[in-house]
């Protein structure tokens, strides 16, 4: 995965954790576009620290 991969699934996580329903989309359509289960599996991390990043965020 290259970093700007990586950020953009940051993004994606930020997006998520605004908006929490979109989460299991974004993992999901990134393992069908892969065609591999663990493209969803790698995917969840990334999710995760935008999650993080925007839970910190709306609690400051």
């Amino acid at each position: 995965m290259s970093s700007g991969q990586l950020w953009v699934l940051i993004g994606l996580g930020v997006f998520h954790g605004v908006h929490p329903a979109t989460g299991w989309l974004l993992a999901v359509s990134r393992g069908l576009q892969e065609r591999r289960r663990t493209a969803v599996l790698g995917a969840l991390p990334a999710l995760a620290a935008g999650h993080l990043a925007a839970v910190a965020l709306a609690a400051v």
